[in-house]
């Protein structure tokens, strides 16, 4: 038996070891821990440049946000100022329609009908018109005091409203009267 292949008996001083078996495990853990280690690397590379590009365009939507809100503070502006210089024209342009749109034949027909049968008109001074409103100061002459009063009631009942004298004269057997009154025209 002395070619034969000796098997040492005693393990606690020579132990048998599998020196592949562990190059292979360590190696393959090395591998993986390289492998693991580039993809983390990768991963924080590839985050790192999506958070910079993240902060560029929040700061560009930040820039555009500004500019915006600036343009929306200059028009916002510009459109008050133009209210503003329009609003006299526009007033003017309602008043102009107003005044055209205001009937004169139905002024002077509901004036006709309350007038007495013997009173007439000496003076008729329109003093201002309103939209459809119109104040008036006339001079009547009327054969006395019952046709005054006479006309002021038949005002008040043709829809005029303010109605009130203000002088009183005689001349030539007729009373003179000033009245004022205010008509709407929209009635």
């Amino acid at each position: 038996m002395n070619g034969n292949l000796r098997l040492p008996l005693n393990l606690a001083s020579r132990p048998i070891r599998n020196r592949r078996l562990f190059r292979v495990i360590c190696g393959a853990l090395i591998a993986l821990f390289i492998v693991f280690g580039g993809w983390a690397g990768y991963l924080l590379i590839n985050s790192t440049l999506q958070a910079r590009r993240d902060e560029r365009a929040s700061a560009d939507m930040e820039r555009r946000i500004q500019v915006l809100d600036r343009e929306r503070g200059q028009k916002t502006a510009l459109t008050t100022a133009l209210r503003k210089k329009d609003a006299e024209i526009v007033g003017g342009i309602n008043e102009a329609i107003a005044r055209k749109n205001f009937s004169w034949v139905g002024f002077f027909a509901r004036l006709e009908s309350a007038l007495p049968s013997r009173a007439s008109i000496a003076s008729f001074n329109p003093l201002e018109l309103t939209g459809t409103r119109l104040r008036v100061v006339m001079k009547l002459a009327s054969p006395g005091l019952p046709g005054l009063l006479l006309l002021v009631e038949n005002l008040n009942k043709a829809g005029f409203t303010d109605v009130t004298v203000r002088n009183e004269t005689t001349g030539g057997g007729r009373l003179i009267s000033e009245v004022g009154f205010v008509y709407d025209g929209s009635h």
